[in-house]
């Protein structure tokens, strides 16, 4: 995926079921790609409309056509910027440290053990 992902000039996830995560949309944004996901779902909490990507009405194809008439217009320079952020976005809030963290606060708080842990 990592190579296929590189070639894209924009990954498009047009599930009209909510996932839970979006692992996809991640894994793009991670590698720095534009993303246009469904508006639902994990998407909802990943991609910041127009900052880290383009959020589109779930099974609306016009939208999604607008959405990549968008990025397929778009200069090198404004996409890779768009995606420079999508990858610090995740970075800052999808790690596996970040994950482990706040999976420990779960336990702290479930358990009352907050000096112990």
């Amino acid at each position: 995926m990592p190579a296929a992902l590189l070639l894209a000039d924009a990954v498009v996830n047009a599930s009209t079921k909510p996932e839970a995560f979006g692992r996809v949309v991640i894994e793009a944004q991670a590698m720095a790609r534009p993303v246009i996901a469904t508006d639902h779902g994990g998407a909802v909490e990943t991609v910041e409309h127009g900052d880290t990507g383009w959020r589109v009405p779930p099974g609306d194809a016009d939208a999604l056509a607008a959405a990549l008439d968008h990025v397929l217009a778009s200069t090198p320079e404004r996409m890779a910027a768009l995606g420079a952020r999508a990858r610090a976005s995740v970075c800052a809030s999808y790690t596996v440290a970040k994950m482990q963290a706040a999976t420990l606060d779960v336990y702290r708080e479930v358990l009352g053990l907050a000096a112990v842990l």
